[in-house]
């Protein structure tokens, strides 16, 4: 669950989405006008005086920085902008996330959303500040005066898929292995 910190509108003490009493897709299209191409959020209902307005807030943390996601109030509960959209123009909520493909949190075109798992999602962020290779998950390791890289293939509920997927992984590495 979501904590509150320093968002540019104060939402009005507004619990973050919970599992238990989610806001339905057909409600959220009597709420919000969502305009795909542009990815911006309107209220088109608001008893607030907010009808027109793009909805929500951008959301910041305790250091003032921008966490760059817009989230939205409705019902006393707040709810990321992106999973609103996808609710509404599939009818379903997003499992388990919702990836921004070019990894700008504020782009919620419709053509820059997608479902995706934590891997995924992971694989999708930028290069580390540290990185000095330029490329996601290589590294040079000074000791052994070589280039490393390090992968991550994902997350699994079943023992033994992960077992499996760990021995395929290891098998193609041994037959790239140039040591």
């Amino acid at each position: 669950m979501l904590s509150p910190a320093t968002p540019d509108h104060q939402p009005s003490g507004a619990r973050f989405m919970a599992d238990d009493e989610l806001i339905t897709a057909a409600r959220a299209r009597e709420l919000f006008d969502y305009n795909p191409e542009n990815g911006e959020l309107r209220w088109k209902v608001s008893d607030r005086g907010r009808t027109g307005c793009i909805a929500g807030w951008v959301w910041r943390n305790n250091r003032g920085k921008t966490t760059s996601y817009r989230y939205v109030e409705v019902g006393n509960k707040g709810y990321p902008a992106h999973r609103l959209i996808w609710l509404m123009m599939t009818g379903e909520w997003p499992d388990p996330l919702i990836d921004h493909i070019n990894r700008d949190g504020l782009d919620n075109r419709w053509t820059n959303l997608r479902e995706a798992t934590a891997a995924l999602n992971a694989s999708n962020r930028g290069i580390r500040k540290d990185n000095k290779s330029g490329v996601p998950g290589v590294y040079w390791n000074k000791a052994k005066q070589k280039w490393y890289v390090t992968l991550h293939c994902g997350s699994f509920s079943d023992y033994d898929d992960a077992i499996n997927a760990a021995a395929t992984i290891r098998r193609f590495v041994e037959s790239l292995r140039m040591d």
